[in-house]
Formats: structure tokens, sequence, C-alpha cells
């Protein structure tokens, strides 16, 4: 938004809030508070992910098939299942070769069900076989 466009917005929520009784100031602060302590992000992905995730990105190619558009970061073990930042469990892939990827994994997941031997194997693959070697 243009300087002018926020001071607009600016004055229309101040308006606002000075139309509101102390009990409904009261709940919106409280929300706000909530919100703060929460530190509200997209799951595991907050600011300083984004940060490193555009670091890794640049000048990079896809690990699977050295595609240089469209890039994302994958984790090999999925955040979600305690996997880190770690360089070793990072590895940039084309938005198409993660959906592949991430998909293969689950399936191998639901076989094995060791994240420690996935995460061998898939590095193997993908650090060692690049570009479809």
């Amino acid at each position: 938004h243009s300087i002018e466009t926020k001071n607009k917005i600016g004055m229309k929520t101040k308006a606002r809030w000075e139309n509101y009784t102390e009990d409904e100031r009261a709940f919106y602060i409280n929300i706000l508070k909530n919100n703060a302590s929460q530190k509200k992000t997209f799951g595991t992905y907050d600011s300083e992910w984004n940060k490193l995730s555009s670091q890794l990105r640049k000048n990079q190619t896809c690990f699977r098939c050295g595609n240089k558009d469209n890039l994302c970061i994958h984790h090999i073990i999925p955040a979600k299942a305690g996997g880190s930042r770690d360089l070793s469990n990072l590895v940039p892939l084309c938005k198409s070769c993660h959906r592949i990827v991430e998909n293969q994994v689950k399936e191998i997941y639901k076989i094995i069900g060791d994240w420690e031997i996935i995460s061998l194997l898939v590095n193997q693959k993908l650090r060692y076989t690049r570009y479809g070697n």
C-alpha cells in the first residue's frame, strides 16, 4: 500500500477504535496479546525460516532435475516429524520434484517407519545421484 492509503486505513481504524466500548477494546487487546504470545506463524515456518530458505535457494538448482525455477527447500526429515533446519536435512527442489519426493518419502515411511534410515536413503539418492545420474 502507498503511504497515503496506509494513512487512510490508520485514520479509519482509529475512528472505529474510538467507537468501541471498553469491553470491546479489552476483547480486541486480549486477542492481540494472545496472538503475540503464541507468535503466530505458519507451523514451523517463521520469519527465520523464510530468511534461511531464501538464502538457500539463491543461485541453486533442483537436486533432482537441475531446474533453476520455482525452487523450494525440502526437509528430508519433515519439520513436523522433528526434522531440523540443519543443512544436512535440507535440499533445494523445484516444486514439481518437491511433490514427487514428498510423496515418495511418505510411502517409504509407511514401509520403514524410521526417519533416520529414510534420511540416509534420501540423502544418498538426492546428493550423490544428482540430476538423475
